[in-house]
């Protein structure tokens, strides 16, 4: 007797066997100014990682040589101080190097169907949705009204 949990689809591993939709896309164009190539872009948080790790890893050791300080009624060293500066200035360039994108930060999905078929879109600027109608105007449509379930 089968089990209620059983699922002919699943492997030993619990991957799915079934094959899933694929990814659609569609075309946003962008202007000079805000075009960052993916490379550029995975370098940089590459980057970013990196030195967050170090930084971090190290933070360990910085915080236990203030606490043997303080614990021996020593004043904290000076070199902690341009260590924190230096953690703080980490920190900034980690959010710098993951915030969104110009274009990710320009425009906000909405919603988008079960089916994955249609995704509905919500432009900061007017210009931006008249442009985005004029290159992809064959499948796109303007909406003002979304029924939520």
């Amino acid at each position: 007797m089968l089990s209620s949990r059983w699922n002919p689809t699943l492997r030993y591993h619990g991957r799915s066997t079934e094959k899933r939709p694929e990814p659609r896309t569609f075309l946003v164009e962008v202007c000079e100014d805000h075009k960052i190539t993916d490379e550029a872009e995975l370098r940089m948080r590459g980057l970013a990682t990196c030195v967050a790790t170090i930084m971090f890893g190290s933070t360990i050791f910085a915080v236990m040589f203030a606490g043997s300080d303080v614990w021996a009624g020593q004043p904290i060293a000076g070199w902690v101080y341009p260590y924190m500066i230096f953690l703080g200035l980490t920190v900034l360039f980690g959010y710098i190097a993951f915030r969104p994108s110009p274009v990710e930060s320009a425009l906000k999905i909405v919603g988008f169907d079960f089916e994955m078929q249609h995704v509905w879109l919500q432009p900061k600027r007017r210009d931006y949705l008249e442009a985005l109608m004029d290159i992809n105007g064959i499948d796109a449509q303007l909406v003002n009204w979304i029924v939520k379930a």
